[in-house]
């Protein structure tokens, strides 16, 4: 997510949105996450997708 230090930085056009599948796994520890997400608004040199991968809840 963004920080930012006060709020009248606050600018919605840092905020970049994606889409795309998911699958979850329950485990002993918390989920196990892996999604793949597909920029929408990609800046020059970006790749076209992010591969992420998590251990635990999201907050």
């Amino acid at each position: 997510g963004n920080v930012w230090r006060d709020a009248r930085n606050v600018d919605f056009q840092d905020i970049k949105f994606s889409v795309g599948p998911g699958i979850r796994y329950n485990t002993p520890v918390g989920p196990l996450r892996l999604d793949l997400g597909y920029k929408l608004r990609r800046e020059t040199g970006e790749s076209a997708a992010q591969l992420h991968f998590t251990l635990g809840h999201a907050f």
